[in-house]
C-alpha cells in the first residue's frame, strides 16, 4: 500500500524548503526530516485502532502566528518546548497547505 497524499507530497519535496500552513493562520518554513509508521495509541485488538504514516519536519522559522492561541497548538509546542521538530499526518496536526517556491504542492481535501 502506498503513502497518503500528504506524506507522498512531503517525500517528493524532501530536498526543498517548504512553506507549511494551517487553518488557524500558523505558517512555517520547514524541511522534511523523516517519515515513519505509527498508530493512534490504542491496543491492536481495539476496533478503533489505526496505523498510519507520519512525518517529522524541522522548523526553520515561523512566518505567521496562529490567529487564536489554542492550548495544544503546534505554536505552543514550538514556543514552550523550544523544539524545532514537529510531527505531521492526516490524522493529527494536519496542515491545510504545503508550498514550495510559491507553488502549491498539496492542499487539504484535494488529491
Amino acid at each position: 500500500m502506498g503513502y497518503d497524499s500528504l506524506i507522498d507530497t512531503l517525500i517528493k519535496c524532501e530536498k526543498d524548503i517548504m512553506e507549511i500552513e494551517w487553518g488557524d493562520g500558523l505558517k512555517i518554513i520547514a524541511k522534511l526530516d523523516t517519515v515513519f509508521e505509527t498508530d493512534n495509541g490504542l491496543e491492536s485488538n481495539d476496533i478503533n485502532f489505526k496505523e498510519y504514516d507520519a512525518a517529522i519536519v524541522k522548523v526553520h522559522h515561523m512566518i505567521t502566528l496562529p490567529n487564536k492561541n489554542e492550548q495544544e497548538s503546534l505554536y505552543n509546542w514550538l514556543v514552550e518546548e523550544k523544539n524545532t521538530l514537529i510531527e505531521l499526518s492526516l490524522y493529527e496536526d494536519t496542515p491545510s497547505k504545503i508550498s514550495v517556491d510559491g507553488k502549491t504542492m498539496w492542499r487539504l481535501g484535494k488529491k
